[in-house]
């Protein structure tokens, strides 16, 4: 498993690769654990270079070619069970917490964007799924044509309560 020691942060790792090696249960509990934080991932459009800057293929070193660093993870809200499965989100910095069970039920987690022209996403906040509808703070569902993009649906991180 490839991993990065950064001191502002932790421990980096590659989620899927410890989905790979360890089965989701155990990389959950790993990426679960305070300073374990999920490693950004290259897009296809940007191989992986080697220590030698060429895309690798001798076995050295491989680091992402953008390395931008992450904000760091906020913790798992409270609340949510141990079997949730964690991932990084689609957006950078942010982790989704999605039901076994049920992958309309899920929770993502974002750090703050302090330039979003969006206020709601200026601070730390959650947005929440439950069966597929997108709740408020109260675990109200939240009617309109986009639900997920109102101000309602981005909870203040710490006001967040995970509610099932």
């Amino acid at each position: 498993l490839y991993a990065e020691v950064d001191p502002g942060r932790g421990l980096l790792v590659d989620p899927q690769q410890l989905r790979d090696a360890l089965g989701d249960e155990a990389a959950n509990r790993i990426l679960n654990t305070p300073g374990i934080m999920p490693m950004a991932k290259p897009t296809d459009e940007e191989p992986l270079l080697g220590t030698d800057g060429i895309p690798d293929s001798d076995g050295d070193l491989e680091t992402p070619k953008d390395t931008t660093p992450l904000p760091p993870a906020l913790p798992k809200p409270k609340g949510i069970p141990d079997d949730w499965i964690a991932k990084p989100s689609d957006k950078k910095g942010g982790m989704q917490y999605v039901n076994p069970k049920n992958n309309q039920d899920r929770v993502r987690v974002m750090p703050a964007e302090p330039d979003s022209p969006h206020e709601t996403q200026q601070r730390p906040y959650v947005v929440d799924q439950t069966r597929g509808s997108f709740v408020d703070k109260n675990g109200k569902p939240i009617r309109g044509e986009q639900p997920g993009k109102s101000p309602e649906a981005h909870i203040p991180y710490e006001e967040y309560i995970f509610r099932r």
